[in-house]
Parts: structure tokens; sequence; C-alpha cells
């Protein structure tokens, strides 16, 4: 057999001559991507002499909304060349999350970081990289290619073989554009000739609207009232969709918030992947700054001695990376994606970063910036305002936070210079993106749990202190939807959900719900007790004093993908009658541009045997965020007694209608494509991220 290098090497690809020259082809094709005029000869050579391997992994150019990922990628590839290495491209097509949302594409969304760590596993390992260049952009493709690189590395120090390294750059945030003036001036008309205080109050709040992709539920829900109530015509409201809808493909951007793609900014910064001070840019680098921001890594990765892994310096700054993710208050799923990545380590079982163990560290981290998608300031403001030298980026967050984990002050890794060192030179907090003084004592998630429920979360920056006032330690009544699709039509339009609720509901039952919640108010108590019923409903919810528990089941990890439930939130925090008065439960997932008393990820899910397939319609729950505590209620005890009285879990387990709810789902799920349903029957449940079955 003819080989292609001396017996004495130790590299497994290029003794053999196919594998040689597909590995030559990929590189001419990666450097010709980033403008560098290839060199055979010099590839070949890098090849014998065993120069390392890396590959730039981006997504594909088909997705507009990160418009930034190619030049970043061109940079990085040109970087790796200029250091004396070998740069291979890899694009992964992945789901675009927007295009899945509200509909059976959800179904794919959390098991596409599954595939896609699997996916990038099998190619690191079948074309020997030894470290990779990753342009950090979407909501679920760098979750899955951080599991694949802690995978990779884990794998190799298991196996005696050089460790695996991997360095993370986000694109630029892309600037907001406001509102078409068209779209404003026609508002603004319907607006002064109305004389309703809420629809006023919703036409005012979406005037404030910057141009994102998740504003265009807000203006469906609202425009498809206008026309039902003959405030517009039907083509109006047609003429307006389309004018938002051509708006939004013109350039469409990800909220400047802590939604799921920014989180992972956070995330990858706290676990000491993204170099510093390129957490958040406010425009596209140069080619030259990419490469020498990526000089410390590729210096690290070459030397081998100075190596660390990325299984390692993701164990060593874990807690790191949820505290930061807690302070500016990320989006609910890294709850899951933490579990998930350390499935791939060997971590002690005290370090499992399960929700009750995620908790416990936000219980006692503060809040020090919260960016909820129509508040101020935003993330590029933030970015914008650390370009010009007026604010400090996450260096700063992470400074502020020293006292709750001094660990974090000696020199644990990162890719480019210890943590002590970047502190050192971090700013002081400026007061308006990261906070002099906590907003909040707690921040991040709080871990629920009950009779029905043995863990679920919600983020606590979804509540302000009033908000937090008026939804803990309430009894709400109970309203059970199978899936996301039927909850949209009740909640697309609230008089749906009221008028079901009111059906169900006696005078009795109104009257003693009041008493549990505001025992210290008879007065109202005597005055409501006057009303008919209807009109007391009608009284309870404008005055904001009505609790009502909206539970969307089955719709866990097993059951139907753990979808993301973006509009039933959504719908709900935008209406002026529900939002002060409604939370949600379900055991799919939240979505990150959620604020609002918003419960997700219960488990055990639905159709796997968890009491939340159990809530009755009518029934009642009594939610305690401040103490991490939803149980269902026995509702003719507590009305009886006028004080909370606790189902047992044996009778919420013995219900038959659980049971029955349970075959129902079982039964809808063989409608899921076949190799949809053979993914989903592996994956663990959502405490321990929904992740494929490990060890087996």
């Amino acid at each position: 057999m003819v080989r292609m290098h001396p017996l004495t090497s130790k590299d497994p690809l290029i003794v053999h001559p196919l594998p040689l020259s597909s590995l030559v082809a990929a590189v001419e094709f990666t450097l010709r991507s980033a403008k560098v005029a290839p060199d055979r000869g010099e590839i070949i050579a890098r090849l014998m002499k065993g120069k390392h391997r890396l590959a730039v992994v981006t997504g594909t150019p088909d997705d507009p909304a990160f418009p930034g990922d190619s030049a970043m990628a061109r940079a990085a590839a040109a970087a790796v060349w200029e250091k004396g290495c070998l740069p291979f491209s890899i694009m992964l097509s992945t789901i675009p999350q927007n295009a899945a949302i509200g509909h059976a594409g959800m179904r794919y969304d959390l098991v596409s970081r599954n595939i896609t760590t699997a996916s990038v596993v099998a190619q690191i390992e079948a074309h020997g990289f030894d470290g990779a260049i990753s342009i950090a952009s979407g909501e679920i493709r760098p979750v899955g290619e951080l599991g694949a690189y802690v995978e990779v590395d884990t794998h190799r120090r298991n196996t005696k073989r050089p460790p695996f390294s991997a360095v993370f750059l986000p694109p630029p945030l892309i600037p907001e554009k406001p509102l078409p003036k068209e779209i404003r001036d026609r508002l603004r008309t319907i607006r002064d000739k109305t004389d309703r205080p809420l629809l006023r109050s919703q036409l005012d709040a979406l005037l404030l609207q910057r141009l994102r992709t998740n504003v265009y539920p807000m203006f469906y829900k609202l425009l498809e009232q206008l026309a039902a109530r003959r405030l517009m015509s039907r083509n109006e409201r047609d003429e307006m969709l389309l004018a938002l809808a051509s708006a939004l493909c013109d350039r469409p951007t990800p909220p400047a918030c802590m939604e799921n793609t920014n989180t992972n900014r956070t995330v990858l910064y706290g676990l000491g992947l993204i170099p510093s001070g390129y957490e958040l840019l406010a425009k596209q680098p140069s080619d030259a700054n990419v490469s020498q921001v990526l000089g410390p890594f590729l210096k690290g990765l070459m030397s081998r001695k100075d190596q660390v892994g990325t299984s390692d310096m993701a164990a060593a700054n874990l807690d790191n990376a949820i505290r930061l993710w807690s302070a500016l208050n990320g989006a609910t799923d890294w709850a899951l994606h933490f579990a998930y990545i350390a499935g791939f380590m060997d971590l002690p079982e005290e370090r499992q970063p399960t929700p009750t163990y995620i908790s416990a560290i936000c219980s006692e981290t503060p809040c020090l910036g919260a960016f909820p998608p129509d508040g101020e300031p935003t993330l590029q403001q933030w970015a914008a305002e650390i370009a010009a030298g007026r604010a400090g980026g996450f260096d700063t967050v992470l400074r502020m936070l020293r006292p709750q984990d001094p660990e974090q002050a000696k020199d644990g890794p990162t890719v480019d210079v210890p943590w002590s060192k970047r502190l050192e030179s971090a700013s002081e907090p400026d007061g308006t993106f990261v906070q002099r003084v906590p907003v909040k004592e707690c921040s991040g998630i709080v871990e629920l749990r009950g009779n029905f429920c043995e863990s679920s979360v919600t983020r606590i920056a979804s509540l302000s202190p009033p908000e937090m006032e008026r939804f803990d330690k309430k009894t709400y009544l109970a309203v059970f939807y199978y899936n996301e699709e039927d909850a949209v039509a009740d909640l697309f339009e609230s008089s749906e959900i009221l008028d079901k609720v009111k059906t169900i509901v006696t005078m009795d039952d109104l009257l003693s719900l009041f008493s549990l919640n505001y025992p210290d108010r008879l007065d109202d108590y005597k005055l409501y007790a006057k009303l008919k019923k209807d009109e007391l409903f009608d009284r309870l919810v404008d005055d904001e004093l009505m609790r009502i528990f909206v539970v969307i089941a089955g719709e866990g990890p097993v059951a139907n993908g753990m979808r993301q439930i973006y509009y039933p939130s959504d719908y709900l925090q935008r209406d002026i009658r529900l939002r002060n008065i409604t939370v949600l439960c379900t055991d799919g997932r939240i979505a990150g541009t959620s604020w609002g008393p918003f419960i997700g990820h219960c488990a055990p899910e639905g159709m796997e045997g968890g009491g939340i397939a159990a809530i009755e319609t009518g029934e009642l729950v009594y939610v305690d965020f401040e103490n991490g505590i939803i149980n269902a209620l026995d509702k003719d005890s507590s009305f009886d007694l006028g004080k909370i009285v606790l189902l047992s879990k044996n009778e919420i387990q013995r219900r038959p209608l659980g049971a029955m709810r349970q075959r129902k789902m079982a039964e809808d799920r063989l409608a899921l494509p076949l190799s949809l349903r053979s993914m989903l029957n592996s994956v663990t449940p959502t405490t321990s991220g929904a992740a494929p079955f490990l060890g087996r």
C-alpha cells in the first residue's frame, strides 16, 4: 500500500492517499472562501508535518438573521492559515427557530440540538480536527456544537489522546430599525378614532415596538380584533400585515433582549469560551482584529502543554457561567442546556447542574441587569456603549459577582487570559447596563415543586416587585389544554378563555376564591357579594383580582419534542386583561422573549405519568414563586375551611382523567414521523436536559 507519510506518524488520516487528497481539497475550498490564494504545496507540507487542523464552524448562508456569520468565518479561516495551521469549513444546516415557531416544525427544534452534537462529533472524529472556531449565532446550534466539543474532548482524554479545544466568536449585534412610518401613521389614526381605553393602550404599546421578528404575532392579534370590531376593514388589515411582513423580511433581527440567541453569549462567555471583550460587538471586527483575538487560543492549542480542553474548561467554569446567566436573567432554555452539556462531562453527582442545583445558585446571585423584550436599555445599546468605552461588558458583571463565588477570582482558564487578569481590568458598573445596586437580591430561575410537579422552572426577572406581589402566594382556577394548538385558539381572543372560566365557576366559587387570596379585604367582599355572578366575574377581571392558571400539557420532550410555547405566552403577555391575572404552566419550554409569570419544563411530563396531565379545568392550584411551591388543592375543603388544603400525590396520580389523557397523548404521538418518534424515544427527562440516553 502506498503511504503518504512516514510510518512514524501517529496521524491516522494522512498516512492514506484518499483521506489526504480530500483534506487538501477541503483546505483549498476554505481558503478560497476566505479570499486567501491556496498554495497546494504548502497545504500538503503542513499536513505532512502534522500541523493543527481546525474546523471553522458556522451556519449556512440561508439564514438572513445572521449576516455577520460569513465575514467572521472568513476572517477566522484566514487567521488560522496565517498562524501556520490548516482551516476547514463546517457549515451546519440547522432549523432557524423562527421558521419553526407555532407549527409542527417546532417538534424538531430541541431535538435538532442533539442531532447537531452527533453530526459535529462525527465530522471532528472523521476528519481528525484538533480544535474548532465556532461562529456562535442562532439559538440551538451553538448549544449543540458545545455539546460536541465537550464530548469529543472527554472521549479523547479518556482514550489517552491529546485534548480538543474550541473558541466561540459571536457575530455583531444587528442594529434595530423602527416600525415603518406608514404603519405607525395608520396605528395613530386608529388610536385617535377609538374611545376604548383597552384598545388605546394596546395601540400605544405597539407604536413603541421596534422592527423585530417577534412583533408580528402582536400585530396579527390586534389587527384581527380591530377588523372583527369593524374598526378597520379586512382589506386594511391585510395591507398592514403585508407591509409589516415585507419590512420584517428586509432585515430580520433577533430581539435585543436576553432571549435564547443572546443568552448563549452569556453562558459561553461565563464558560471562558469567548475571547475577552468579544461578547457584545457593535460592528463587524476587522480581519486583523479577529486574527489578534484568536492569537492566544491558537498559541495555546499549538503548544500542547498550555492547551486546556473544552470539557475541562467548561467543568472549571460551570458555576461561573450559571451565575453570569442568572445575573443577567437569561432565557430559561439554559436550565435544560446546562444539564445537557454536563451529560458529556465526568462530573461528580453533587455538581450535576439539575434545576435544583441551578436554582440554589440563582437564589444567591443578585440581578445586575434585566433586558426585557420591550424595555430599555437594550443589548445593542450596551454594545455601542462598550465600543465607545463608556461601559464595561460581561467582565464587569462577573467582577460584581466575585463575593458570591470567590473561586472565580483564582486563575481559572479561559481561551485567552486567566479570569483574574480579565477581572482586574474590568470597568466599574455604569449603573445603566450593569447596576451598581442589585435590582433584586436573587435572579435567574426558581425551581417550583409540589404534589403534581416534581420540578419546573420560572424566570424570576419576568416578575417585577409589584407583579410578584400580584401573582405570588395566590390560589388560581385551572384551565387545562392538551397542547399548544388548543390553547392558542382560546388565548388569541381573551374573551374565549374568560367565557370558559365564567361558565365553570359558581358565585360561591368566586367569593371563596376572593376570600382565599384577599382575606383582609372584607369590605370589598361585602360589595362583591351583592353582585350577580356574571357581574362579579367581570368585576374581578377588570379589578385584576381574578386568578387563572392555564395548563398546557402533552408538550414534553418524549411526547412532542418539548416545543417552545411561544404564541400562548405571547398572547397572554400582550393581552391587557389576561396578562395581570393569568399564570401559564407547561411541560414544554417557554419562549426566550416571554416575560411574565410563565412556568415551564414541568416534570415528569404528562405523557410519562406526570401529574400535570391530571389537572382538571375548574380545580384550584396554589403558586408560591418566592418559596418554589406549586400544588393542586382540595377545592371543597379549601373553600369550606377558608385555607389552602393540598391534595395528596397519590390522589392526583390515581385520577382516571390523567390516565385517559396520557393514553390520548400516546395516540396523538403516533401521528409523528417515525424518525422523530425514534429520537424522542431516547431522550432523558427535562431535569437531565432532554439529552440522548448516555452510557448505553
